[in-house]
């Protein structure tokens, strides 16, 4: 008997150290810096460095070890930033040139198509070991941008194509057309303690070029 409440003892510690990780050593930017992208805006992107891994599939199924492999490695890698304000994931899927991500809506973009995740990570920064033969593998690469357009959506991720659209006409409006990506960087999301989804905070952002 006093074995069974040690080691419950234990496991509440555990969690509890779990929970406490995650709250103050992933706990993201300051929301408030990004309260201006409510309103669409299209600005200049250096390209990024980043610590990915490629996945295709149900979100459901690949989003789990997806981001198991990245944060194993990347807690692992010297020299990367581990304290409050880390930035959360980058999701970043690949769909055809001529078609943003609103006008596939419903017709399985994510499950049909490779899409990466990815950690910002210096630009140095190098893999502690060779892949495993786990799946799916981290690996490091270079995200390409450019001129973007971006807007801030605040609400659940099912919510997100009316943010969407408002992208897309203030595109149009501006003179651009959308370019290839589909990106969304992740503020505040499930990965957080006690975030209702109508809290999560995600960029949508899209490469673009100027009409001409």
């Amino acid at each position: 008997m006093r074995t069974i409440i040690v080691i419950a003892i234990a496991l509440v510690v555990i969690i509890i150290a779990v929970v406490l990780f995650f709250m103050v050593f992933m706990s993201g930017p300051d929301l408030e810096q990004y309260e201006f992208l409510k309103d669409p805006r299209i600005t200049n992107m250096e390209d990024r460095r980043v610590l990915q891994v490629e996945v295709s599939g149900s979100p459901e199924e690949v989003l789990p070890k997806a981001f198991s492999a990245l944060y194993s490695e990347y807690f692992k890698m010297p020299g990367v930033p581990k304290g409050p304000g880390q930035s959360a994931p980058l999701l970043r899927c690949n769909v055809p040139v001529d078609r943003p991500l609103s006008e596939l809506a419903g017709q399985g973009y994510v499950t049909d198509r490779t899409w990466y995740i990815g950690l910002p990570v210096p630009w140095a920064s190098q893999l502690t070991e060779p892949p495993g033969k786990g799946e799916p593998k981290p690996e490091i690469a270079t995200w390409e941008y450019g001129e973007v357009a971006e807007i801030l959506h605040i609400g659940p991720y099912e919510d997100e194509l009316p943010t969407i659209e408002r992208l897309q006409d203030f595109i149009k409006a501006k003179g651009y057309r959308f370019k290839g990506i589909h990106e969304e960087e992740y503020l505040r999301g499930p990965e957080k303690p006690f975030t209702k989804p109508e809290d999560y905070y995600t960029i949508i952002r899209y490469l673009v070029e100027k009409i001409k």
